[in-house]
Formats: C-alpha cells, sequence, structure tokens
C-alpha cells in the first residue's frame, strides 16, 4: 500500500482552496497507483461495459474536439497493455488523438478505493465532507484537451502517473474578458496571462473550480488519477426527492384508483363536502413516510460518511465463520452505527445496512470496534439472547450473528484469522506387556 504523504492541510486550505492552483512536485514516491493496476483496473471496467445491461461510468473520446464516440471496438478488452491498446487504437483511428476516461474507478479496486480516502482525508478534515469524491481515471493520446479552453464546477486533485503534461491555466477574469475563447483550442492571444505547470509521474496538481485551463500532452500517450470533489451538485437534495418518490410511489401502488369523484348533491348544501376516501388514503399515504424517510436518508449519510463522499468499496464474497475463527475490526476504520425507530443503522467503506436494533447486538458492535481480537464462539456466546424491541420479540442467535458476521465481512469490515488445525497426535504402539502368571503358592 502506498504511504499517504504527509501534506499541510491546514496551510494548503488558507493559501490555495478555492483561490488558486498549485504543483506538489514528486508527491508520490513511489507512485499514487501503478501503470499495471490502472491497465487492470480499466480492462476490468471496460469487460463489464461491454456485457448488456451494465451500467459503466467508462467515456472514450476521438480527436481534438472530443467528442464522445461508440466505445465499441475501443475499449481495452484483450489488450495485454496500454502499450498494445494504445497501438492498436492509433491504427484503429488513423492516428487520431483519443482519450479514454472510467469515472468511480476506486469502485473496481479495493486498494485504490482505500489511496483515495486516505489521501483526502487530512482535507476533509478543514472543509468538512463534501456531498461526493471521485477518483477518475484518465487515459489519453492527445496533443491539446479536446474540450479546449474550459473550467470544471469541482475541484481536482490531479496525480500524475505515467508520461508527461503541460498545463496551461487562467482565473476566471481572464476567460471573462475573452469569453470567444471558451472550448477552443486557439488560446495564443492570452497565453502571457496563463499559469503553466509542467507535470511528471508523482506530481499532484490542484486545480480550483472555476479556474480555466487546458492541458498539452505532445503525441506521447499521458496516465492520470483525477480526485475530483464536489461540493455544490446538491447530491442531498436529488437523493432525498428520490427516496421520497421510491416512498410515495410503493405506497400508492396499493391505493385503489379512481378516475372520478362523487358529484356534491345540492340537497347536502348545508354540510361541508366531504373528502373522498381514495384521496384520503393518497394523503395518507404521502403523510405517512416521514420515519421512512428519515430513516433511507441517515442510512445514506451513514455510507457517505465512512467513505468520505466515495461511492461504495468493492465488496468481496462473503464466508461462513468456524467457531475457532478470531474476528476483529481495525479501530481505524471503526463501524458507524446509530439506533433511529428501532433499527440499527450501520455503515462502513460506503456500504450501508439496517438490522434490528437488539441490545446485544448494539453491544456486538461496540465490543467490535474496541479493535480487540475475538473468537466467534465467544462473540455468540456472550451475546446471544432474546430482547423485545417496539413490542416485538426478537431472539439474537448463533445462526443469525454468524450471517451477520460473513455480511460484514462481504463489505471489508472484519478482519480474520483462521484457527490453525493442531496435527494429528501420531499413535505409536506399545509393546505388549507379558503377561505375569500368578505363582502357584
Amino acid at each position: 500500500m502506498v504511504a499517504v504523504p504527509q501534506m499541510n492541510w491546514p496551510d494548503f486550505v488558507a493559501r490555495y482552496w478555492r483561490k488558486e492552483p498549485v504543483l506538489f512536485r514528486k508527491l508520490f514516491q513511489p507512485g499514487f497507483l501503478a501503470k499495471g493496476d490502472a491497465f487492470r483496473i480499466l480492462s476490468a471496467a471496460s469487460k463489464s461495459a461491454n456485457q448488456p445491461g451494465e451500467k459503466v461510468s467508462l467515456r472514450f473520446f476521438v480527436d481534438k474536439s472530443y467528442r464522445e464516440f461508440d466505445a465499441r471496438g475501443f475499449l481495452p478488452l484483450n489488450d495485454a497493455s496500454f502499450e498494445e491498446y494504445t497501438q492498436r487504437v492509433t491504427e484503429a483511428l488513423n492516428g487520431r488523438g483519443f482519450a479514454v476516461v472510467l469515472n468511480k474507478a476506486h469502485t473496481w479496486d479495493m486498494e485504490l478505493w482505500r489511496r483515495t480516502r486516505g489521501f483526502v482525508q487530512g482535507l476533509y478534515s478543514e472543509i468538512g465532507v463534501p456531498e461526493s469524491t471521485d477518483a477518475v481515471i484518465w487515459y489519453s493520446r492527445t496533443e491539446v484537451t479536446g474540450f479546449g479552453v474550459h473550467e470544471d464546477p469541482i475541484d481536482n486533485l490531479l496525480v500524475m502517473l505515467d508520461g508527461r503534461k503541460r498545463f496551461r491555466m487562467w482565473a476566471p477574469e481572464v476567460l471573462q474578458r475573452n469569453p470567444q475563447l471558451l472550448g477552443h483550442a486557439g488560446y495564443e492571444s492570452i497565453l502571457g496571462e496563463a499559469q503553466t505547470f509542467d507535470l511528471e509521474p508523482g506530481d499532484v496538481l490542484y486545480i480550483p473550480q472555476g479556474y480555466y485551463h487546458v492541458s498539452e500532452a505532445g503525441s506521447e500517450p499521458a496516465l492520470q488519477v483525477s480526485i475530483l470533489m464536489a461540493v455544490h451538485k446538491h447530491y442531498w437534495i436529488e437523493s432525498i426527492q428520490r427516496d421520497a418518490t421510491k416512498l410515495i410511489d410503493s405506497r400508492l401502488s396499493k391505493v385503489e384508483r379512481s378516475q372520478t369523484i362523487p358529484v356534491f348533491q345540492a340537497d347536502k348544501a348545508l354540510r361541508p363536502p366531504e373528502m373522498p376516501g381514495n384521496l384520503n388514503t393518497m394523503l395518507e399515504a404521502f403523510e405517512s413516510i416521514g420515519k421512512d424517510l428519515r430513516l433511507a436518508v441517515s442510512r445514506k449519510w451513514l455510507a457517505r460518511l465512512s467513505g468520505l463522499g466515495l461511492d461504495a468499496a468493492a465488496k468481496q464474497e462473503a464466508r461462513e465463520f468456524k467457531d475457532t475463527d478470531t474476528v476483529w475490526v481495525d479501530p481505524s476504520e471503526p463501524l458507524l452505527f446509530q439506533v433511529q425507530e428501532g433499527q440499527l443503522l450501520g455503515a462502513i467503506y460506503g456500504h450501508s445496512f439496517a438490522i434490528q436494533a437488539h441490545p446485544k447486538l448494539i453491544e456486538l458492535f461496540r465490543e467490535l470496534n474496541r479493535g480487540q481480537r475475538i473468537k466467534v464462539r465467544d462473540l455468540i456466546k456472550k451475546h446471544s439472547g432474546e430482547a423485545t424491541v417496539r413490542r416485538k420479540q426478537y431472539t439474537l442467535d448463533a445462526q443469525f450473528i454468524r450471517a451477520l458476521l460473513g455480511r460484514l465481512y462481504s463489505m471489508r469490515a472484519l478482519q480474520v484469522e483462521e484457527a490453525v488445525a493442531r496435527p494429528a497426535r501420531a499413535t505409536v504402539k506399545k509393546p505388549a506387556k507379558k503377561r505375569t502368571r500368578p505363582e502357584a503358592r
């Protein structure tokens, strides 16, 4: 695992955050992500994107216009390396430049996920957790950024992995005076006002949101990871709207449909008209979502907090636990949990879950978070039992605890040490004792 560099984040925030770009030379030595690992991640995502019905945040651009292109045939599906892939695609495009971009690359590799979160953790201690964090792998062979002079509505910590790039950057007021240059690669008239940064592998460039920029790479390929931090994308507003819509749709699906409402009879004018039953039922459906919506949002908030804005890490296959297995939670990566409406909501590495808030289950979580190693049989013995939660009786038994441990393991929350089987004792045949006959007396 690559060590997280010691950054003076308070100084960075005071001097540069949302103010101006800055280049950190050779911040990652060795690199943030090996070239071969980046290719492996890109290949895995490409193979998934090539399957019907799969949704992968993978884009392919061609030429200086960076027009999004039909990616079929231009993804690294069967290539052995970036070099082989570049040669094949360059020949297929008759030498035109191209770029392949994978958003949410961290969801394809746990090590990249950990490195990304570890790098930004100190920064977020200063600025808070943004609504979204995204590690984007960007591989290109193009002379100039196909988007031309442009700005992004996000902050970017760009880590150079391989190759070289030159970035030209302008303060917003420069392009406000020259709006005709937006989206164009002909920016010679404002080169004198640009800040220039030459990036090599291991360098990190901070690009503030709203700062205009363009990159130049010559004819050689370049590979980078951009850590994008979005603070003003209204993630929570849109998320709550989606959750509320799902809950309302679920409840309204049980309401009897009616295309008419009763006619008000004149002879009943002395009494106010009554709301039809089906409309009352619909209103009750809207009014009833409050608790469930709070649970959904709280669960999502815990997941976001545990991942520092990153989408959930890749899961691993669940496992069955033996009584003799020893388990523990890394105390630096505790399970986040809270109790609401009789539910225990938990999160780790961007994953979340909800189960009944059995008191012994809460004790189990607290014990795991202490980071002490404990055998599965001892966990079961200590935390099994019955309890009443919101007037319902629940049993926490060995089967439930084992299943829960398997689920936590799939989220990578648990460390495991299997019991070493003791070698069977060799049975040595002892020579048979000679029976002594009793002496005749």
